[in-house]
């Protein structure tokens, strides 16, 4: 089976994406917890 890197990087892409979204988020709420 050939390894397909092209699907690899999709998924990787959309892993890290829900990742950052995540992270981005939380620290979002923070700050702005923090600020009001």
């Amino acid at each position: 089976m050939r390894f397909n890197k092209e699907k690899f990087k999709e998924k990787f892409k959309e892993k890290f994406k829900e990742k950052f979204k995540e992270k981005f988020k939380e620290k979002f709420k923070e700050k702005f917890c923090s600020y009001r």
